[in-house]
């Protein structure tokens, strides 16, 4: 049978020099026990394959937040935003991806999982705000190369010939969008918050249909060492679709 392997975009974190220079809305203290009466306990995060298998990420890593907004937004407008909160510290670049840039947020130092999750929510209620994802801590094998790997709103679909129709019929019942394929049987699909989940959650469902092969998330990678020249360009993704 055959067998999709994991795309992963490691994300070419490109930084900004932005002006910290306006109050936040919020103490701190204020946000830390919003936080706790609203997140008692962190949620845990889970990827299964077609065949069942099991990879556990955790909960949330505490420090950054992977933001989709509205097209056309400036940096400047983005900063605005999310500024609001206390939690936030700056924006730290942005990954292009294939169906639109990833926003890195970063969040002040020993901010916890259940932190990440109260902002997420937060941001996610902004009409300019497409969606806000988790990033996890590295996996068993990726420890002193990869810092974090952070959920993209993208995942790869592999379907059996002639089931075109039922992928699309899927697509349109998620409310999640077919952004190209690579054949007739490789798709990418991207969600927002107004899909029936997230790039993981909708990667789980759709491992659940009998057309599918597989289908499993795009991450965001980040380097230990924080270089990551000419990686946005050079993803297993984008070499494909060019060797088409």
């Amino acid at each position: 049978m055959k067998r999709l392997l994991i795309f992963s975009y490691i994300g070419l974190i490109v930084p900004f020099l932005i002006s910290c220079d306006s109050e936040l809305v919020a103490p701190a203290g204020a946000a830390q026990v919003q936080t706790q009466a609203a997140y008692g306990s962190c949620r845990t995060y889970q990827y299964i394959s077609k065949g069942g298998e099991e990879t556990n990420y955790g909960a949330a890593y505490g420090e950054v937040l992977l933001v989709g907004f509205r097209e056309g937004m400036t940096l400047k407008e983005k900063e605005k935003l999310v500024r609001q909160s206390s939690l936030y510290k700056s924006i730290a670049g942005e990954v292009a991806m294939e169906s639109g840039l990833i926003t890195l947020v970063q969040l002040k130092p020993r901010s916890t999982c259940a932190d990440v999750e109260l902002l997420r929510d937060q941001l996610q209620r902004h009409p300019d705000v497409l969606f806000a994802n988790p990033a996890f801590k590295a996996q068993p094998g990726q420890e002193g190369e990869v810092a974090w790997l952070g959920l993209s709103n993208e995942f790869l679909v592999f379907i059996e010939p002639g089931t075109q129709a039922q992928l699309e019929a899927l697509v349109a019942q998620t409310n999640s969008t077919l952004v190209f394929s690579l054949s007739e049987e490789l798709h990418l699909i991207s969600v927002t918050k107004t899909s029936q989940g997230d790039a993981l959650a909708l990667s789980n469902l759709f491992n659940q249909q009998a057309f599918v092969v597989t289908a499993e998330p795009n991450f965001v990678l980040q380097a230990v060492n924080g270089s990551m020249q000419d990686a946005a360009s050079q993803t297993v993704l984008k070499k494909m679709k060019q060797s088409r």
